[in-house]
């Protein structure tokens, strides 16, 4: 007996489709389906399914399987014509795997008695080839091959295999356009590589299917929540299939949201990629954080020279072929992970981070002429408020969030330069001088003024080591001055400059300390996953991300902010800090954060929080010989594998902000006022094809 378009269609409307889209999908879908069907694009049938198949004998196999998981209709589906795109775990290898010309003419055979379209994975031979390679493909309802998607990570989650894999040459990430939406393939370990998911969006990826192997290890539950991010910060469908058992098998829209119910073994929803179209264009209609979307305020000519000095740095990659030489070559990009100036004998075992989330007093409403008196008084008040537990001998690191100092609000050149503190200066001279007298490390946010660049302000996060040195000054990177809000400088806005004066390896300083590598970041540019990323690349170990998160902050998703965080943790094997501002409502501040200062470990676990947005403090034991042993190995250190080589070519189209835009002298019209800017890298990345735009579009929001 065999499966048919008829039969597959048939059963499965009996699985309930959970969340929002999937309420829809239940309650209303032949209408839906009917509506997608006379339009003709726009709408797809997606199947996730876990089922177990072998490489070796698809045909035979996987239509046993998909007829034995009771798949047998999805009501109303057939009628209306809609197209059906199964996405399915990696086949079972076989010992011998199958020459790759063989399999997929198996396969299409399959996609193209049952009509439908066929995403999935399998470890296969080139003919001629000795290593087999793992590979995504996707198959369509005629059964010709539309995809084919080389894995470029190890088999990492695996131990390893006697495969090789896409990792020194650069790849062509290819998307395939449908009737019903383009389709990228992401292969396991791949997902977790944020510059491969870029990569494919920046080819116009609407869904991203990721075929994967799991694992039941610490950083399981992590890994499945990050498909939340992936999709929100990249604005996609996310479709991830994995076999039973340690699974993350899934789906999740553009808002971060899951769709499939947890653990199912098959789920089937509509997709309308029409709705998706809208909302990615939904950007264009105001200034606020809520009709803006982050794909386009992505600065790839900011993030393109580091990847390529990185691929530069990184010289000829070793590709082996086998267990024992996967095993060999983790063992090697340890060691040279592990480098560092600090002797190790100076390196602290454990100690604890102070976060402070404090209820700031905003200056937003004060006199120009007295703000710098009331900052200094917030200062001292706030510093006094952590003092208690700086004294502790355990606390060596205290944080605070960004604008604990001064408040937000701030939207003009003199508003802002009137809260600007420099260094050396007095205010700053303060956070020096606790953190000389107790011994411990600072990061503090402050806006900036920096002597070298006159009339300009930087939102910049300060570290100061603990005798009051300051090793650290990080200028934000990705910041509101895009949606036109916040009239500040940022190093992409007058890059050649910036360049020309402190050398692009200042925009990523990782600071190497007794306390580990520090990374400090502010707020949003967790949301840009390349930040993060080339601080992974120079071998950040504990992340500082100083922030202030508004409850409106890009329609407040902490479902995909938070998740993001735990991504950033256990991608680069790294503690993860975050400390948010607390919300003092005596203050009466107009800005109100979500607070929720929180702590995650290299397996991307939260290992401390507090769970409101009043202020507070939290301790967070910060234990490098944890840290270690996730560095040391190989199935959680999933960083030593990112090869800028890969990818860096992504980001040399020039799609999103350029650099240089605010190079004239800050008195100039600020170049980002009304989301011009933003919207004209909307207009380009529809003319590339990276975005579609909706057929209800006008050309007002294109």
């Amino acid at each position: 007996m065999r499966v048919t378009r008829r039969s597959l269609l048939g059963s499965a409307a009996a699985l309930l489709p959970l969340g929002r889209l999937g309420r829809a999908a239940a309650t209303d879908s032949t209408a839906a389906e009917a509506a997608g069907a006379e339009r003709g694009s726009g709408a797809v049938r997606l199947v996730l399914w876990q089922g177990a198949w072998a490489s070796d004998a698809p045909a035979r196999h996987l239509t046993q399987q998909l007829e034995a998981s009771g798949m047998t209709g999805l009501a109303g589906a057939g009628a209306a014509g809609l197209p059906i795109l199964v996405v399915m775990p990696p086949g079972e290898a076989p010992t011998v795997p199958p020459v790759a010309a063989e399999f997929y003419h198996r396969l299409g055979e399959v996609a193209r008695r049952t009509g439908v379209y066929l995403a999935g994975a399998a470890r296969l031979r080139a003919e001629g080839q000795a290593a087999p390679q793992t590979e995504g493909f996707l198959i369509g309802s005629d059964g010709q091959r539309l995809l084919r998607a080389p894995k470029i990570t190890p088999d990492v989650l695996a131990g390893f295999s006697d495969a090789t894999a896409a990792l020194g040459a650069p790849a062509s990430f290819p998307v395939a356009r449908l009737p019903f939406g383009s389709v990228g393939l992401l292969v396991g370990e791949d997902v977790f590589r944020p510059s491969h998911v870029r990569a494919l969006c920046f080819k116009g990826a609407e869904i991203i299917v990721n075929c994967a192997t799991e694992i039941a290890d610490p950083a399981l539950p992590a890994r499945r929540d990050a498909m939340a991010a992936v999709a929100y910060c990249h604005m996609a469908y996310v479709a991830v299939a994995t076999p039973a058992g340690a699974s993350r098998t899934g789906l999740w829209d553009w808002t971060g949201r899951a769709l499939a119910p947890e653990g199912a073994e098959a789920f089937t929803t509509l997709l309308e990629i029409e709705r998706l179209r809208e909302a990615r264009h939904g950007g264009t209609a105001g200034s606020a954080y809520a009709s803006t979307v982050l794909p386009p305020m992505v600065r790839d000519g900011l993030y393109g020279p580091a990847f390529a000095a990185a691929a530069a740095a990184h010289g000829m990659v070793t590709v082996p072929t086998t267990r024992a030489g996967w095993a060999e070559e983790a063992a090697r990009r340890i060691r040279l992970q592990g480098e560092r100036r600090t002797p190790a004998a100076q390196l602290l075992t454990s100690y604890d981070a102070v976060l402070v989330q404090s209820g700031h007093r905003t200056v937003a409403g004060v006199a120009m002429a007295d703000r710098r008196a009331v900052i200094a008084q917030n200062i001292k008040e706030v510093l006094a408020y952590a003092e208690p537990y700086a004294r502790r001998p355990q606390s060596k690191l205290v944080m605070f969030g960004e604008f604990a100092f001064t408040g937000a609000g701030f939207r003009t050149i003199p508003d802002s330069l009137s809260v600007a503190l420099s260094w050396p200066g007095p205010e700053l001279a303060l956070l020096a001088e606790f953190a000389a007298r107790h011994g411990v490390y600072l990061a503090a946010e402050s806006i900036e003024l920096d002597p070298k660049f006159p009339g300009r302000v930087f939102n910049t996060a300060f570290v100061f080591d603990a005798a009051g040195n300051l090793v650290s000054r990080h200028r934000k990177l990705q910041c509101v001055d895009l949606l036109g809000t916040f009239p500040d400088t940022t190093p992409g806005s007058i890059y050649d400059r910036y360049i020309a004066e402190y050398g692009v390896e200042s925009l990523w300083d990782v600071i190497d300390t007794p306390l580990g590598k520090l990374a400090p970041m502010i707020a949003i540019e967790s949301m840009f996953p390349e930040v993060e990323q080339i601080y992974a690349l120079k071998g950040a170990e504990v992340y500082l991300q100083l922030s202030s998160e508004g409850w409106d902050t890009l329609t407040g998703a902490r479902y995909a902010w938070d998740p993001a965080r735990r991504q950033h943790a256990f991608e680069a094997s790294a503690y993860f800090l975050t400390v948010n501002e607390g919300d003092d409502p005596a203050l009466r501040d107009p800005y109100h954060v979500v607070g929720g200062s929180h702590a995650i470990d290299p397996y991307g676990r939260v290992i401390a929080s507090l769970p409101d947005s009043h202020p507070g403090v939290l301790l967070a034991r910060i234990d490098l010989e944890l840290l270690a042993a996730a560095r040391s190995d190989p199935r959680a250190n999933l960083g030593i594998w990112d090869e800028p080589v890969v990818y860096r070519h992504a980001y040399e189209r020039g799609l999103g902000i350029p650099n240089n835009l605010w190079a004239e002298v800050p008195a100039a019209e600020f170049p980002y006022r009304d989301l011009a800017v933003y919207k004209e890298a909307v207009r380009r990345y529809d003319a590339t094809g990276v975005f579609i735009a909706p057929r209800t579009a006008t050309a007002g929001n294109r």
